[in-house]
């Protein structure tokens, strides 16, 4: 997992729940022709660390995420993709 002996083991004093993961859904088809967001890639919350990532289904590699210090998310619980504003 990439963790220091002290960071296991202050995840498990606090009840192995570290990341929160409270919502994990399958993208729904949409019109973004960005390959990251296509139908069928998992999108997952991680409310405690503030972190929404999605997934290549068929790779499983992590293929977009957001970074807690951009200030795009903070504690969310089940984000949603959004169709693109018809202009």
């Amino acid at each position: 997992m990439g963790l220091s002996p002290e960071a296991l083991g202050l995840i498990y004093e606090q009840g192995r729940d570290w990341s929160h993961t409270n919502s994990i859904h399958s993208l729904p088809a949409n019109p973004l022709s960005d390959p990251r967001f296509k139908e069928g890639n998992i999108l997952v919350s991680q409310r405690d660390t503030s972190i929404v990532f999605i997934i290549d289904r068929p790779s499983g590699d992590i293929v977009w995420k957001t970074d807690p210090n951009q200030g795009i998310s903070l504690g969310q619980h089940s984000p949603q993709l959004l169709r693109p504003r018809q202009v």
